[in-house]
């Protein structure tokens, strides 16, 4: 079990979506998508996720913010796979455990091969995909990878209800954590103020 619980994203949350794209450099963008996007491109790629058919998974910071997002595109019999993570969280695990989640979610729906197509010089996916297993095929400055996958089974719908679960739990306490704190440094500052009224 993953110590990254990864929680499937509902198409209310396009907004937090759009604002964690935003929050990578032009160059994470580039790597993640091929070339640098513009905010108009990135809004138009999030309205565009079919969230009834893909998977799309996000890994939470103690903010409750998106600290790491993986799409599951579906394309015929095939998923394609994307991944980002903001730098603060990266070397984590982050992206290997969405990866991994993404293997059972395509499983699961009896898709026949996972696919990743990605700049060469993309050094972190290289590695997800070489840990993996993934077959490898270069062409000049871009990779072509993918992973044959068995059938779901009764193993990987288990895992995939049981990683929903621990990520719906670690949302609900991340949530009441942050409004926790929230509502302590509002009577902090309200107490100071008073305070400030007396003497």
């Amino acid at each position: 079990m993953t110590t990254n619980p990864m929680l499937p994203l509902p198409a209310k949350l396009r907004d937090e979506l759009v604002d964690h794209f935003l929050c990578l450099s032009k160059e994470d963008l580039r790597l993640r998508f091929g070339h640098a996007l513009a905010l108009p491109s990135i809004v138009a790629y999030v309205d565009d996720i079919d969230f009834d058919s893909d998977g799309v998974f996000g890994v939470l910071d103690g903010e409750v913010r998106l600290a790491g997002v993986a799409h599951v595109a579906m394309v015929r019999s095939n998923a394609e796979f994307g991944v980002s993570v903001l730098p603060a969280y990266r070397k984590r695990g982050i992206g290997s455990a969405l990866f991994a989640r993404a293997v059972t979610f395509a499983r699961n729906r009896q898709v026949d091969a996972l696919f990743v197509h990605f700049l060469a010089e993309n050094a972190a996916m290289l590695r997800i995909a070489r840990k993996a297993r993934m077959r490898l095929a270069r062409y000049g400055g871009e990779v072509d990878a993918w992973l044959d996958l068995a059938p779901g089974d009764a193993a990987t719908f288990a895992e995939a209800c049981a990683q929903d679960q621990l990520a719906l739990f670690d949302f609900t306490l991340k949530s009441q954590f942050l409004a926790a704190r929230t509502l302590m440094g509002a009577l902090h500052e309200a107490s100071g103020g008073l305070a400030a009224r007396w003497v």
